[in-house]
């Protein structure tokens, strides 16, 4: 490669004109910028190596794209639509001289989020959360609304990850996962932040001392695995609202008069009250 000089002789005689014709070697690829992106095509790459020449086209598995020359060392082109899975690249010059290699972008599917475990966790953090799905890559990254997940660590087989939550305030909120190439999968209300237990009302507000009536706590964030306690005694958990707005207890045996009411948290955070909850007068028959 490279320029050389033209000798033209006849009769003993010669001319010769300096650097008159050049030869071009092949085109050379170097590195592909990003070397992956998603099968709905789109992602914007560049191409850097040596030799490259105006009009040089690049095509991906045989099919020409629509090339931007940038300079003999550098061209740009927007990908395609493709199957899942490796593509090759050839660059051409108008000359016809290739530069082909094998594998050199692969194309993803995007993520597919199935389900997430638990769906709760206090507001303050720190709950290892595990999600199940699909094509879920490294380094990937997890939302919780607008905060990141932390310590993400993604499945080999892309099948699952794990992390752990961020703080934030207590509601629900969308669980979004995004791949290194931009895609994303989301489930909608997958995760609900706890505050600490609080009721502000219980129903009805008097139950039988004898034990084993029926009342509803009315407040929020009650989870399933949470402990009731009323008069100082344990109360059965019944049911719980899908929302942690209200619970339905056993009440136990107690004395006359207003007792205390407590619910504890399985994060260990409780709520308790004494004006909440009366036990009944015994009647007394007098005649």
């Amino acid at each position: 490669a490279g320029p050389v000089d033209v000798l033209v002789t006849r009769g003993g005689r010669s001319a010769r004109l300096s650097a008159a014709f050049r030869y071009e070697g092949p085109p050379e690829l170097l590195r592909v910028s990003p070397p992956e992106g998603p099968t709905a095509g789109g992602t914007a790459v560049l191409v850097d190596g040596r030799g490259f020449r105006p009009g040089l086209v690049a095509a991906l598995d045989g099919v020409a794209l629509e090339t931007a020359w940038l300079s003999d060392r550098r061209v740009a082109f927007v990908t395609p639509p493709h199957p899942r899975g490796p593509a090759s690249l050839a660059l051409t010059n108008p000359d016809a001289q290739q530069a082909v290699r094998a594998e050199a972008f692969y194309f993803w599917p995007p993520p597919r989020l199935d389900a997430v475990e638990p769906i709760v966790g206090p507001d303050s953090g720190g709950t290892r959360v595990r999600v199940t799905g699909a094509d879920l890559r490294a380094p990937g990254a997890v939302y919780f609304a607008q905060r990141a997940g932390l310590e993400v660590e993604v499945d080999p087989d892309g099948r699952g990850a794990w992390f752990s939550s961020p703080v934030h305030p207590e509601g629900t909120v969308d669980l979004s996962w995004f791949n290194p190439d931009g895609q994303s999968a989301v489930l909608e209300a997958a995760w609900r932040f706890l505050g600490p237990p609080f009721a502000d009302a219980v129903e009805p507000p008097v139950v039988s001392r004898c034990g084993g009536g029926l009342a509803t706590l009315i407040g929020r964030n009650f989870v399933a695995e949470m402990e009731v306690r009323v008069g100082g005694r344990a109360a059965e958990v019944l049911e719980i609202a899908p929302d942690g707005s209200s619970a339905l207890i056993r009440v136990p045996a107690g004395a006359s008069g207003p007792t205390t009411v407590e619910v504890r948290n399985p994060d260990g955070r409780s709520f308790r009250d004494g004006g909440l909850l009366s036990y009944g007068v015994r009647p007394v028959v007098r005649s």
